[in-house]
């Protein structure tokens, strides 16, 4: 008399109707994150573990940055 796959399904929808569809997304994105990390880690202890970039570093955005003064200033 245990816990099947329907019980939990249905658990996890009651779940998902009360915390809300916008916290349920940022909460699966930050236990993939944990994972990756968790993982990465882990290879990290192996010989020849190839190393591999973490997903959304956030270095995409700095590359197409330059230190040029915004437009319309006013300095010449």
């Amino acid at each position: 008399m245990g816990i099947g796959p329907f019980e939990i399904l249905i658990v996890l929808a009651i779940l998902g109707l009360i915390i809300g569809p916008r916290r349920v997304t940022n909460m699966a994105k930050s236990l993939g994150r944990g994972i990756q990390d968790f993982v990465a880690e882990i290879g990290d202890n192996k010989p020849g573990g190839s190393e591999r970039p973490a997903i959304g570093g956030g270095d995409e955005e700095a590359e197409g940055k330059s230190n040029d003064p915004p437009k319309g200033t006013g300095e010449r």
